[in-house]
This record gives C-alpha cells, structure tokens and sequence, in this order.
C-alpha cells in the first residue's frame, strides 16, 4: 500500500510513473537532518492517505533541492504531490532553531510568564503552524486540482506575474482551507499539554501568536511585484492574504470553542491587535525591518483597498464550484 512506502520507494515510484525529475530530488537518508524530514514525510503521508475522500488520491509527500524556498503543488499523470524544498525547511530551522525563548525577544518581554507556566516552547508552536500552514494550503491545490482534467499542473505557494482572476481566487480559497486545518491543529496542540488549563487569556494569547507565526511566513514570502496592487500577479498581496488568513483563523477558532463545553470566549479584537504586536517584534527579530516598514505603510495606505478586494475575493469564492473550503465543509 501506498502509505507503507519509505521515502526512498516512493521517489523511486514517483520518478518511474510522473514527470518528477532525479535531479529536482532531496535524497535525505543518511544527512544529519534525516530524522526531522522522516518524521514530516511519514507525518503528511498519513495525513494525506487520511485525506483520499477529497479526490486528490494517489498522493505523496516530496522533497525538492532546488535554487529556490518554496512549497507547491503538483499534479503529474494523476498523481498528487504535496512538494516542499528542502530550502525552505532550513529557513524554519534557522528561524526556529533550538526553539529559542520566544520571552526574550524584545517587545515579547510579558510572555515570560505564559512561556513558564506550559510544558513548550512558544517557538516549537510556531514552527509546526507554519509548516502545517504551508502543507494545508498546498493539499487545498491538490483537492482543487483533482476536478480538473490536467495531467500536469504546478502551484506554488508564492506566485509569478501572470494575472488571471482565477488564481487569485484559488490562492484565496487555499489560505481559507489552511486556515480551517490550522485552528483544529493547534487548538488540539494547546488541549493536549493545557488540557483543563486553559482558559480566556492563554487561548486567545496563543491565537495571536500562531497568527503572527503565519503572518511573518507569508510577508517574507518573494513576490513578483512588493509595491501594494489588488489584480495583478498569480496571488494576492501579501497584506492582502495576512489580513484575510488572520481573518480566518479567527472564525475557525470561534467555531471549535463554541462546540466545547466551557466559558471561554474568542476577543477577535484583542487577538488583531496582540497579533500585529507580536508580528513587528518577530519581524524585527528575525532580520525583516523592511518588510515591516513596508506592511505599516501598506496597512496605512492601502486599508480600504485591502478590504475591497478581500470582499470581492470571498464573494467570488463562495461561487468557486471547485473550492476545497466547500468539499471540506460537505464530508
């Protein structure tokens, strides 16, 4: 069976029966990395065979080692690939090494406190919600991709210049569907070390972090275009999708807590504005004080736009006959 393959059997399989390439491969038996890529390989290949009912079956985890950072989609002779690059993967290491005392960022001085009183690192938190982030949002592609008669198709998580209503669309519907997947992911994270422990402050305290994870990840993401635009390139701005995906998370997170039985209450103001906080001193932190300048001056400058088009975007979305949000939603 598919899902009891090693990674070296299935690129051997995958090279055999698609258009994947030896030379784009990330052979990572025997490096020192080894155990954490075999731990993410097996982890998004259960998930994936978990997952077959939405279509995008036979699928399999990849592992590039190319020039660039990314993550994508690929579909090839009917068979799907969740792709990461091997680049990519490193930068979360640098970013995350050692999963650092997210307290002693400055600005990040007061959850000294919160970091003491759980049994995890804040930074191990944020690394499992950017990589889950990034899995989701391309396994959204694959559910979308298998309504489509295509035999060769690739999406990155990060675009190119070719403007076509459509992408946007999709780029919109796959954030959306990441972010349904990410709120259960994490709040199933906190349950599982806080359990009875958490309450109002703490849950919504590690909203805005996992929000400004996120947020750090799709700002430092290379677009063709950085100056603020709404139609234009293969995905939405930056600015744009950070607004939206922040958006989603926190309806989602609403929506698990309102079928748990407890007192806690989503403050959906105070998660937006703890988690732009956190974002500049992440920013900050991690080397990228243009792109927070340039976030600032595009959510000062261009707030009304972002709205308009985040509006134009969900009602689109909600008429994509082929969404994966909607084919979540129905099984």
């Amino acid at each position: 069976m598919v899902e009891e393959m090693t990674y070296t059997e299935t690129i051997h399989y995958l090279l055999k029966n698609t258009t994947l390439q030896e030379a784009d491969i990330y052979h990572y038996n025997g490096k020192s990395s080894e155990d954490y890529f075999e731990k993410l390989f097996q982890f998004y290949s259960r998930n994936l065979d978990h997952n077959k009912k939405f279509g995008a079956n036979p699928s399999y985890v990849v592992f590039y080692d190319t020039t660039e950072t990314y993550a994508k989609a690929k579909v090839s002779k009917q068979h799907y690939m969740v792709v990461f690059d091997r680049k990519l993967i490193n930068k979360l290491s640098q970013w995350y090494n050692s999963y650092f005392d997210f307290g002693n960022i400055e600005g990040l001085e007061e959850f000294k406190l919160l970091e003491e009183e759980i049994d995890f690192k804040i930074s191990e938190l944020l690394e499992h919600a950017i990589i889950h982030f990034t899995f989701y949002h391309e396994f959204a592609h694959l559910i979308q991709f298998a309504t489509d008669d295509e035999i060769e198709r690739e999406e990155k998580l990060f675009g190119d210049c070719n403007f076509e209503p459509h992408k946007h669309i999709e780029e919109y519907d796959a954030d959306i569907f990441s972010g349904i997947c990410i709120s259960a992911h994490i709040y199933q994270f906190i349950d599982s070390h806080l359990g009875g422990n958490i309450d109002k402050n703490k849950l919504n305290d590690f909203i805005a972090i996992t929000i400004s994870g996120i947020m750090v990840y799709i700002l430092s993401l290379p677009m063709c275009k950085e100056i603020f635009y709404t139609k234009e390139s293969s995905h939405p701005h930056n600015s744009i999708r950070v607004n939206y995906i922040n958006m989603a998370i926190i309806q989602n997170f609403k929506d698990i807590i309102s079928q748990q039985e407890n007192n806690i209450t989503i403050d959906e103001d105070y998660i937006r504005g703890r988690s732009f906080m956190i974002l500049k001193s992440l920013l900050s932190h991690f080397g990228l004080d243009d792109i927070k300048t340039r976030f600032s001056e595009d959510m000062g400058n261009n707030w009304e736009s972002i709205q308009n088009y985040q509006q134009e975007l969900h009602k689109c979305f909600l008429e994509y006959e082929i969404s994966a949000v909607t084919k979540w939603n129905a099984v």
